[in-house]
């Protein structure tokens, strides 16, 4: 067991090994003991309720996932502006007198440091990415036996709910669960079985990890925040709809369109013409043929007359395009997301190019006050724990 004293005297644990009776090491710490506490299994699989203490979103988190894969302005907007926000990562600035500048370098060795499984980086992006999603990011963070903060980890955000008391947070999954409390919310531990308090003594593998979480505002919920685009959902749904429409159109999912009539017909070859004509509607209109190809008909035999009605409105392949255009339009509204930084050109009245007043508008607008709430909760964070460690 190795001991350091700080500059006050005050005497820390900094390393600590246990052995068994064999003389086999059985644990360690910082590095051996910090480690993840979250379910890696799929989020509420098999869960039928989520009981008295945990709270329900105003939104299924799972479908904002879902609905982030499936449409490619929203999911560029979402990733455009976590990755906006984030930047090349933290920028640290003295605020007091240039003595602090000797620090910077340790503390940014130090946020380095508690991300192992990936970078700093890497996790903030992450993170940032689940509050546009799903309206709050999670952080997870791990504290070695004496209170310091040695890991630090990306929790995806719509694994995990709130409880009543907005401290504490459980992640579930087929029917487990596990509990944390808030980073700076309570001062008591709490198990990572059930969210109790803990008892005096109890192992420290025991103890709940904390969470750092960033919040967006909500209107509707004192527990979750609410996504900037809630109010494009409807659009975002009726692009995927009409996209997969015509998907369908030219898959050919045999919706009828046109009726095609054959009269004069003697009684005996009705079910012999009926079969030629599937078969030369198979043969020249069946997959991999030219969909946009004449269909040519071979009748004999009488006074035949052959009439096409059409049982659907006149329509293009893709008759939808004003409605495409319509729909991106509005979500890139919710978004705060100018066009032109997803690389769609934006004209001016006299044809002159505006992108550099969007843009200008678009940073200190949505870009700037991300940055802000990003800033001012790692700088509590920093304060709080960097003289610790």
């Amino acid at each position: 067991m190795a001991r350091l004293t700080d500059n006050e005297g005050r005497t820390k644990l900094a390393k600590a090994l246990w052995f068994g009776n064999d003389g086999s090491k059985v644990a360690a710490w910082p590095d051996d003991d910090v480690r993840s506490k979250q379910l890696t299994e799929d989020p509420f699989a098999n869960v039928a309720a989520y009981g008295t203490m945990v709270c329900t979103p105003p939104y299924s988190m799972e479908q904002l996932v879902l609905l982030a894969e499936s449409h490619p302005v929203h999911a560029a907007a979402l990733e455009q502006k976590a990755m906006d926000v984030i930047a090349s990562g933290v920028q640290l600035e003295p605020t007091e007198d240039d003595a602090a500048e000797e620090h910077k370098d340790a503390i940014m060795a130090w946020l380095n440091g508690l991300a192992t499984d990936a970078t700093f980086i890497e996790i903030l992006n992450a993170m940032w990415l689940d509050y546009e999603t799903v309206g709050w990011g999670v952080l997870e963070i791990g504290r070695d036996p004496s209170g310091v903060v040695k890991k630090m980890w990306h929790v995806p955000a719509h694994t995990v709910r709130a409880h009543q008391d907005n401290k504490r947070y459980a992640q579930m999954s087929h029917g487990k669960i596990v509990w944390f409390k808030r980073w700076n919310a309570m001062t008591e531990n709490i198990l990572t079985s059930d969210g109790r308090v803990a008892w005096e003594g109890v192992g420290h593998d025991k103890l709940a990890n904390e969470f750092l979480v960033f919040r967006k505002p909500s209107r509707r919920s004192t527990w979750y925040g609410i996504p900037t685009y809630i109010a494009a959902l409807g659009h975002i749904t009726l692009a995927i709809a009409a996209r997969d429409f015509n998907i369908k159109f030219f898959s050919n999912a045999r919706e009828p369109r046109h009726m095609i009539v054959i009269s004069g017909v003697h009684e005996e070859k009705v079910d012999a013409l009926l079969e030629d004509l599937g078969e030369e509607l198979k043969t020249q209109h069946g997959a991999g043929t030219d969909p946009h190809r004449n269909l040519l008909l071979a009748l004999s035999g009488g006074q035949v007359d052959v009439v096409i009605k059409s049982m659907a409105l006149p329509q293009n392949d893709l008759h939808f395009t004003r409605l495409l255009e319509l729909t991106d339009r509005n979500i890139l509204i919710a978004h705060r997301m100018p066009p032109d930084r997803l690389g769609f050109t934006t004209r001016g009245s006299l044809g002159g190019s505006v992108t550099a007043d969007i843009i200008f508008a678009y940073k200190n607008g949505v870009i700037a006050p991300g940055q802000a709430v990003l800033a001012d909760r790692l700088n509590r964070f920093l304060n709080e724990e960097y003289p610790r460690a």
